[in-house]
């Protein structure tokens, strides 16, 4: 194989795995945009329990939500500082991972076959 021809997979290579990346990173904002949705004393919606899940599971980092029967925020500031948490994550871990994509949609598949009584 030619030496370009190896640069040319090799950039191939390279700009496929970013995009993986920013499809990642894409699903990752979109169950931050859905737990800022939360509002305080309020039950979270399935959507919203969902992304908590999704969010936990993904990155180690627990949430500040109150699970029980009815599930949910005590105060604005706990969703805050959650999305910040999660966020300061995805901004260490971005970069390093350029399977973010395959990570989160492996997440999101196990969180829906455990989460399967709820009606999304």
């Amino acid at each position: 194989m030619s030496s370009m021809t190896k640069y040319f997979f090799i950039i191939i290579f390279v700009l496929f795995s970013c995009s993986k990346n920013e499809e990642g990173k894409r699903r990752v904002e979109y169950h931050l945009n859905k737990v800022n949705t939360c509002i305080e004393g309020s039950a979270l919606s399935a959507n919203q329990y969902y992304s908590v899940f999704v969010l936990e599971q993904l990155t180690g980092v627990s949430s500040s939500v109150s699970f029980g029967e009815v599930s949910f925020y005590t105060k604005k500031e706990d969703v805050k500082t959650d999305i910040k948490n999660w966020s300061e994550w995805l901004k260490k871990n971005e970069a390093k991972q350029y399977n973010l994509s395959d990570s989160i949609k492996i997440v999101e598949s196990l969180i829906r076959e455990e989460l399967d009584w709820l009606d999304f």
